[in-house]
C-alpha cells in the first residue's frame, strides 16, 4: 500500500527524465527525426529535491530544449498553484492544464490529455516535425468549470471551486 509523505523531488524527476531522455534519441533529435513531447503531472509543490534543487538549472534545461523547437513542455497539476509552477519553469501558459483535485476532474483531464496527444499527433503527420513548436499541444482540452487551461494573455484565475484549505 502506497502512503503518500510529503516529500516531492518534482524538480529532480524532471530534469534527471529528460536529460535521460535525450541520450535516448539524441541521434533522432540531431537528423530532425522527432519532436518529443513531455508532459509533466503534479499533485503539489516541489520540496525534495538534491540533484536540481537549484530551479535556474532545471529552468535552463526546459528553456534549452523548447528552444530547439523539437520538444514540447506540458504541466498538468491539481494544485492552486500550477499556473504559478508553469511560469516558473518558464513553460507556456498554453501548455499548462489545472484540473480540479477528485475523480470528475482527473477523468477529464486525462481525457483531454488523450484527445490533445491524437490532434497533436495528427497535426504533427500533416506539418511535419518542424511545425510542432507552433502548436498549442492543450488546444484540444475543454475548459469547464474543473479544467482550466492557461493564457499567455490574462490572468489565471485557479479557483475551480477549490479552497486553499483543499490543498493536499
Amino acid at each position: 500500500t502506497y502512503v503518500p509523505d510529503g516529500y516531492t523531488a518534482l524538480y529532480d524527476a524532471v530534469g534527471c527524465s529528460i536529460n535521460q531522455l535525450k541520450k535516448e534519441v539524441l541521434e533522432d533529435l540531431e537528423a530532425k527525426k522527432a519532436a518529443i513531447v513531455v508532459t509533466i503531472f503534479t499533485d503539489g509543490k516541489e520540496n525534495n529535491s538534491k540533484e536540481f534543487s537549484d530551479l535556474a538549472d532545471l529552468v535552463k534545461i526546459l528553456e534549452d530544449i523548447q528552444d530547439t523547437g523539437l520538444w514540447t513542455v506540458n504541466l498538468v497539476g491539481c494544485d492552486l498553484k500550477t499556473f504559478d509552477l508553469a511560469r516558473s519553469l518558464k513553460i507556456k501558459a498554453a501548455n499548462t492544464m489545472q484540473y480540479s483535485q477528485g475523480s470528475v476532474g482527473t477523468e477529464k483531464a486525462m481525457r483531454g490529455l488523450a484527445r490533445s496527444s491524437a490532434l497533436y499527433s495528427s497535426n504533427v503527420q500533416s506539418m511535419g516535425i518542424a511545425g510542432a513548436a507552433s502548436l498549442d499541444y492543450l488546444s484540444a482540452v475543454e475548459e469547464d468549470d474543473d479544467i482550466k487551461i492557461g493564457s499567455d494573455t490574462e490572468a489565471e484565475d485557479t479557483s475551480l471551486g477549490q479552497t486553499e484549505d483543499s490543498e493536499s
